[in-house]
């Protein structure tokens, strides 16, 4: 699962059905996903960034949006906008190593949606470092937080 595999070929290589493959799946995401909300971020520098996937309505009946032609990238239609086609995905790690992974809305990262992550667990002993996205710079200014804005961009 964590090399990209499908249900399918994860089913094959390890000798279960595609059921329990599928079930196994959910179950592990769910998982990782209450564990992060344990995980602590210890003082000192932390890294963020988001990123961006589509957003699958694979198995509905009724789409909100016009259905996709397989092998046709989103990402490539879009070029620099963000739509409500795709989840952001909030990713923080400190430097003890410790990573946490949250999906924060559909569409462009605002504020609120970074508050609701992790308002919790950065606090002013942090240090956080991202891109210059204004909503970074919104949730450290609002939390007293030292925010360290790396520039991006020429193939950095």
């Amino acid at each position: 699962m964590l090399e990209g595999n499908s249900i399918k070929k994860c089913a094959k290589l390890t000798g279960i059905s595609i059921q329990t493959s599928f079930d196994w799946r959910h179950k592990i995401l769910t998982a990782l996903g209450q564990e992060s909300n344990d995980i602590q971020l210890s003082k000192g520098i932390v890294e963020s960034d988001d990123f961006y996937v589509a957003y699958s309505e694979k198995g509905k009946f009724n789409l909100t949006r016009a259905a996709r032609k397989r092998g046709k990238s989103l990402f490539k239609k879009m070029k620099q906008r963000i739509t409500d086609e795709v989840v952001s995905i909030i990713g923080t790690t400190g430097i003890d190593g410790n990573r946490i992974f949250k999906v924060a809305c559909r569409g462009r990262t605002r504020k609120k949606n970074i508050e609701k992550a992790f308002s919790k667990k950065l606090s002013k002993e942090h240090i956080l470092c991202t891109d210059s996205h204004y909503s970074y710079t919104a949730f450290c200014r609002s939390h007293a937080i030292t925010h360290v804005k790396i520039k991006s961009g020429n193939g950095k």
